[in-house]
């Protein structure tokens, strides 16, 4: 079952992330707002480090084919494209 956060571009959850960040930052949420934007922003971090995980694998088999450039037919959510 795919997560609202899961279905958005690399791009919107990495841009919601930073702005969570500086809310916090500058420490003017109340504490109901805080837990709920950390919350919020350690599932955009999960999700923007599972990217970037498959990202980096993804690398690994195209270094690891034999010296030779391979591509395999991966299936990207057409979102991911535009932030990766």
């Amino acid at each position: 079952m795919s997560t609202e956060i899961e279905k958005r571009p690399f791009a919107a959850n990495l841009g919601e992330l930073e702005s969570i960040v500086e809310s916090l930052e500058r420490g003017d949420v109340s504490l109901e707002n805080l837990m709920e934007m950390y919350e919020r922003g350690m599932k955009l971090h999960a999700e923007c480090q599972r990217i970037l995980r498959d990202a980096e694998l993804r690398i690994e088999k195209l270094r690891e084919s034999e010296g030779k450039v391979h591509f395999e037919k991966m299936d990207i959510p057409a979102g991911d494209a535009e932030g990766a």
